[in-house]
Protein backbone atom coordinates (compact mmCIF):
# COMPACT_ATOMS: atom_id res chain seq x y z
CA UNK A 1 0.00 0.00 0.00
CA UNK A 2 1.16 3.86 -0.70
CA UNK A 3 1.42 6.54 2.06
CA UNK A 4 0.77 10.06 0.05
CA UNK A 5 2.34 12.45 1.97
CA UNK A 6 2.39 16.18 0.75
CA UNK A 7 5.64 18.29 1.51
CA UNK A 8 7.02 22.21 0.67
CA UNK A 9 9.04 22.32 -2.05
CA UNK A 10 12.01 22.55 0.60
CA UNK A 11 11.59 19.70 1.74
CA UNK A 12 10.62 17.79 -1.87
CA UNK A 13 13.90 19.20 -2.88
CA UNK A 14 15.71 17.80 0.32
CA UNK A 15 14.15 14.43 -0.40
CA UNK A 16 14.67 14.36 -3.74
CA UNK A 17 18.56 14.97 -3.36
CA UNK A 18 18.90 12.37 -1.21
CA UNK A 19 19.38 14.62 1.88
CA UNK A 20 16.88 13.74 4.01
CA UNK A 21 15.20 10.17 4.50
CA UNK A 22 13.07 10.34 7.28
CA UNK A 23 9.65 12.37 7.37
CA UNK A 24 8.29 13.25 10.40
CA UNK A 25 4.72 13.70 11.68
CA UNK A 26 3.25 14.20 14.91
CA UNK A 27 1.89 11.14 16.97
CA UNK A 28 -2.06 12.52 17.30
CA UNK A 29 -4.83 10.60 16.63
CA UNK A 30 -5.18 11.57 13.15
CA UNK A 31 -1.59 9.98 12.27
CA UNK A 32 -1.88 6.92 14.43
CA UNK A 33 -5.52 5.82 12.62
CA UNK A 34 -3.85 6.57 9.36
CA UNK A 35 -0.61 4.53 9.48
CA UNK A 36 -3.13 2.25 11.60
CA UNK A 37 -0.25 1.95 14.39
CA UNK A 38 -0.19 2.98 18.20
CA UNK A 39 2.90 2.99 19.31
CA UNK A 40 4.85 4.38 22.26
CA UNK A 41 8.62 5.94 22.21
CA UNK A 42 10.97 2.98 21.54
CA UNK A 43 8.44 0.63 19.98
CA UNK A 44 9.19 -0.15 16.16
CA UNK A 45 6.58 -1.07 13.40
CA UNK A 46 8.92 -3.28 11.99
CA UNK A 47 5.86 -4.19 9.22
CA UNK A 48 4.20 -0.69 8.63
CA UNK A 49 0.92 -1.11 6.66
CA UNK A 50 2.14 1.03 3.80
CA UNK A 51 5.00 -0.59 1.56
CA UNK A 52 6.15 2.53 -0.12
CA UNK A 53 5.90 6.31 0.21
CA UNK A 54 5.23 8.69 -2.12
CA UNK A 55 5.62 12.59 -1.71
CA UNK A 56 3.96 15.23 -3.83
CA UNK A 57 5.55 18.59 -3.70
CA UNK A 58 2.70 21.28 -2.86
CA UNK A 59 -1.01 20.60 -3.34
CA UNK A 60 -1.64 21.23 -7.43
CA UNK A 61 -2.54 18.70 -9.41
CA UNK A 62 0.64 18.59 -11.64
CA UNK A 63 3.30 19.12 -8.76
CA UNK A 64 6.54 16.42 -8.83
CA UNK A 65 6.14 13.37 -7.33
CA UNK A 66 8.78 11.00 -6.19
CA UNK A 67 8.15 7.66 -4.55
CA UNK A 68 10.47 5.47 -2.08
CA UNK A 69 10.56 2.33 -0.24
CA UNK A 70 9.47 2.31 3.57
CA UNK A 71 11.84 0.99 5.77
CA UNK A 72 10.66 1.07 9.07
CA UNK A 73 7.97 3.37 11.19
CA UNK A 74 8.51 4.60 14.64
CA UNK A 75 8.08 6.77 17.32
CA UNK A 76 10.52 8.82 18.71
CA UNK A 77 11.13 12.07 21.17
CA UNK A 78 10.76 15.26 18.32
CA UNK A 79 13.60 16.33 17.28
CA UNK A 80 14.58 20.24 17.84
CA UNK A 81 14.58 21.13 13.94
CA UNK A 82 11.25 20.17 13.19
CA UNK A 83 9.63 20.70 16.72
CA UNK A 84 7.84 23.79 15.78
CA UNK A 85 6.36 21.82 12.86
CA UNK A 86 5.17 18.82 14.71
CA UNK A 87 4.27 20.54 18.25
CA UNK A 88 4.40 17.14 19.97
CA UNK A 89 6.78 15.63 22.65
CA UNK A 90 6.94 12.82 19.86
CA UNK A 91 6.50 12.03 16.80
CA UNK A 92 6.21 9.51 13.99
CA UNK A 93 9.61 8.91 12.34
CA UNK A 94 8.82 7.62 8.41
CA UNK A 95 11.95 6.11 7.37
CA UNK A 96 12.70 5.15 3.68
CA UNK A 97 15.23 4.78 0.85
Amino acid sequence: MNLFLIVTKKWYDEIASGGKRVEYRANSDYWQKRLSVKLWPGQVNAKPNYDTVEFQCGYSRRRPRINFKITKIDVINTPDEVQDMVKTDYCFAIYFE
